[in-house]
């Protein structure tokens, strides 16, 4: 980028094509009538927003589905699965400090993020939370077609789970010109017969875990000149020094909440111990 400019730019450095984000949420044994149309909000797992605020948002190849509202005054879109096929490209990873506000114009919810460190130390970064943020392709099942997406890891019960999953595919051996696409999500647990939503304890509460699923069958591809270049262009967002500043304060960073009134653990940004 030329030097010489009117200082338009973004302060932040940007990915190189449009993304959608996903977010991780726990099962809900509740919703079992919805274990064959929408495992997810069964099993757990993953989801989009299909629309933003202003315009549709980057395609997805996995389902949409319409959830309603705590109260069912509402409903809503996500695209959502359960498991999911991810070619991850390039990562970066912080720990942020969040406080809750009120958008008095939009009427809703939001955290905004205060300060932020590269590194967690018990005792003092209390209260801070990870966001690790993982861009790469989303593949279909056959494996034929991908769409750019960001894994938003925000919580740490998922943002741990993530990590131990992700540290089970490296025992996939692959040569030096291939590359792995990594199934990651949830498929249950059987008892008796009958297959229910995985949970675990966390902070006094429950959370379902991010597995590895279909280790022992692995969709592997070779690379491609394509993926070189994708990975090259991530690298200014991955390693943007604004993004990564150590212990800074960054007031006018405020990540929003879904339009639609959803249950409190499919937010962005929610109560760790109800995940």
């Amino acid at each position: 980028m030329s030097k010489f400019t009117e200082g338009t730019e973004s302060s932040y450095a940007e990915l190189p094509i449009p993304v959608n984000y996903l977010f991780w949420k726990r099962g809900n044994g509740q919703m079992k009538h919805l274990k064959d149309t929408d495992p997810g909000a069964y099993f757990g797992g993953w989801s989009a927003m299909v629309d933003g605020e202003e315009d549709k948002l980057p395609s997805l190849p996995i389902p949409i589905v319409t959830r309603e509202s705590d109260d069912g005054k509402a409903s809503y879109q996500r695209y959502a699965s359960n498991v999911i096929n991810f070619l991850p490209i390039a990562s970066r990873m912080r720990y942020e400090k969040r406080e809750k506000v009120f958008d008095n114009k939009k009427q809703r919810e939001s955290e905004k993020v205060v300060a932020v460190s590269k590194e967690y130390v018990s005792g003092v970064h209390s209260g801070y939370q990870p966001m690790k943020q993982v861009f790469g392709l989303l593949y279909s099942d056959d494996g034929k077609t991908n769409f750019p997406a960001v894994l938003k890891l925000n919580k740490w019960s998922s943002f741990l789970s993530f990590s131990k999953a992700a540290n089970k595919w490296k025992s996939v051996k692959i040569s030096d010109v291939q590359v792995l696409i990594r199934r990651y999500g949830t498929v249950g647990v059987i008892e008796k017969g009958t297959t229910f939503p995985n949970f675990e304890t966390f902070n006094d509460g429950k959370s379902t875990p991010i597995e590895a699923i279909g280790i022992s069958t692995p969709m592997i591809i070779p690379v491609t000149p394509e993926l070189d270049k994708l990975w090259e262009d991530a690298q200014a967002w991955a390693k943007c020094e604004k993004w990564n500043a150590q212990d800074s304060v960054i007031v006018e960073h405020v990540n929003q909440l879904p339009v639609m009134p959803e249950q409190s653990d499919e937010f962005p940004f929610g109560d760790p111990s109800q995940e």
